[in-house]
């Protein structure tokens, strides 16, 4: 509501004020009004509003409210707080769970103890002076305080030092800073098996661990990225069994070159999950270490691995193909030597023109298949329709249709257009042709398409479909608007419920009173022009306006 209507509400009471308040953003001088004149009970107010200060301050000031419902939701600024602690008008044990507290409001938490601080931990950002303030008057058991918050250097020091709290709950949820991580190891606080499967463990940490035997080394795999000096380690020093180590890890070469060099692991497991570099795929060919069957369906395959796998004839082709990107050699070497049926090929790969040309030119696949799922280049439509490989009707509902296929369509008239129009997107030349030539009823193309000027302009100018159905989903060009109103072609009764009015369609509305406006109001966006005639001419009950703007 704009500054006019909410005077003209407030000057005229012509609605209670009651209703206005749950949803709307309230202006100074609306607020002003309500506290100055008391005609709402304040306490429908609050909940769902931002409250500027002159409302806290009256609130304050004149206890219009009991104060306990305004806590919850609201962002309490700092003469609000100020007051709640200078008054104590509100049990403030509910204020802390879901506020940020500034300050002044944590300061006086911890001074004037006015609440159970162990409520006040769970959720809350703490700031340094707050952190302090429990280390030192130990006014919490601060077991609790550890699971959720961002531990700062003060309070990691301080855990250490003093020893406030066991400190295997601390570790499985935090990040450790190098100097919590010195201290578990100094000091064995811990026991440090548990401080592996989340952390991410910094190189001094890996080293100790590897230095001083402390854990099982085998639970520290699954979960981390390992840097060089473990990996080095690792296989160096030979503590665990590296079957454990494969199957989530990012491999680096040195480690490959490791596995391939001493034979220490059974690579079969290596496959499924790695990216494989170059030098581990020349192995795995030249040593033949691995079924190359397991290799296939996961990988991307590089060139030299696809080269060495058509020139060696190593694995059934077959299973290579459902999900693998195929590069030029592969789908060439495949035509070429009739490896493979190539009915399996189609359905989820991307084909290149090379792939597309000879499917056509060889005659084979059926080419049905081929359509639904992919994307059509221009050869190959132009093939479709030139060859008549196909029938058409099955290209139609998922593609996108260039304009070399849509004039085909319209001059050869292969296809009953009728199934074309659901779901493309009409250009210019369609349009023209299907009211040019009257192939399609013109009904069906209206609910999802995107009208341009010049059909709604034929469907005025021809009178070709009831044009009742044109509105509930159409945004209506300003011809059509205008057309409407002068032709009264439609009961504009239906016209309103779903669309944004332009000026020029609310003037003639409130000009012409051609329709009852109250259906007019809940979902629309009102303009000035249409609150000012509202209020000037009395045409609705305004307190159906009020609840949705």
């Amino acid at each position: 509501m704009e500054e006019l209507f909410v005077n003209a509400l407030i000057r005229d009471k012509r609605i209670p004020i009651t209703n206005f308040i749950t949803h709307g953003k309230m202006e100074e001088l609306f607020v002003n009004a309500l506290i100055r004149d008391k005609r709402i009970p304040i306490n429908n107010f609050i909940t769902h509003l931002k409250m500027e200060e002159l409302f806290v301050n009256a609130l304050i000031r004149d206890k219009g409210i009991p104060i306990n419902n305004f806590i919850t939701h609201l962002k309490m600024e700092e003469l609000f707080v100020n007051a709640l602690i200078r008054d104590k008008g509100i049990p403030i044990n509910n204020f802390i769970t879901h506020l940020k507290m500034e300050e002044l409001f944590v300061n006086a938490l911890i001074r004037d103890k006015g609440i159970p601080i162990n409520n006040f931990i769970t959720h809350l950002k703490m700031e340094e002076l707050f952190v302090n303030a429990l280390i030192r008057d130990k006014g919490i058991p601060i077991n609790n305080f550890i699971t959720h918050l961002k531990m700062e250097e003060l309070f990691v020091n301080a855990l250490i030092r003093d020893k406030g709290i066991p400190i295997n709950n601390f570790i499985t949820h935090l990040k450790m800073e190098e100097l919590f991580v010195n201290a578990l190891i100094r000091d064995k606080g811990i026991p440090i098996n548990n401080f592996i499967t989340h952390g991410k463990t910094e190189e001094l940490f890996v080293n100790a661990l590897i230095r001083d035997k402390e854990i099982p080394i085998n639970n520290f795999i699954t979960h981390l990225k390992m840097e060089e000096l473990f990996v080095n380690a690792l296989i160096r020093d030979k503590r665990i069994p590296i079957n454990n180590f494969i199957t989530h890890l990012k491999m680096e070469e040195l480690f490959v070159n490791a596995l391939i060099r001493d034979k220490g692991i059974p690579i079969t497991n290596f496959i499924t999950h790695g990216k494989m570099e170059e030098l581990f795929v020349n192995a795995l060919i030249r040593d033949k270490r691995i079924p190359i069957t397991n290799f296939i369906t996961h990988l991307k395959m590089e060139e030299l691995f696809v080269n060495a796998l058509i020139r060696d004839k190593r694995i059934p082709i077959t299973n290579f193909i459902t999900h693998g990107k195929m590069e030029e050699l592969f789908v060439n070497a495949l035509i070429r030597d009739k490896r493979i049926p190539i009915t399996n090929f189609i359905t989820h790969l991307k084909m290149e023109e090379l792939f597309v040309n000879a499917l056509i030119r060889d005659k084979r696949i059926p080419i049905t298949n081929f359509i639904t799922h992919g994307k059509m280049e221009e050869l190959f439509v132009n093939a479709l329709i030139r060859d008549k490989g196909i029938p058409i009707n099955n290209f139609i509902t998922h593609l996108k249709m260039e304009e070399l296929f849509v004039n085909a369509l319209i001059r050869d008239k292969r296809i009953p257009i009728t199934n074309f129009i659901t779901h493309g997107k009409m250009e210019e030349l369609f349009v023209n042709a299907l009211i040019r030539d009257k192939r399609i009823p013109i009904t069906n193309f209206i609910t999802h398409g995107k009208m341009e000027e010049l059909f709604v302009n034929a469907l005025i100018r021809d009178k070709r479909i009831p044009i009742t159905n044109f509105i509930t989903h159409g945004k209506m060009e300003e011809l059509f608007v205008n057309a409407l109103i002068r032709d009264k072609r439609i009961p504009i009764n239906n016209f309103i419920t779903h669309l944004k009015m332009e000026e020029l369609f609310v003037n003639a509305l409130i000009r012409d009173k051609r329709i009852p406006i109250t259906n007019f109001i809940t979902h629309g966006k009102m303009e000035e022009l249409f609150v000012n005639a509202l209020i000037r001419d009395k045409w609705i009950p305004i307190n159906n306006f009020i609840t949705h703007l």
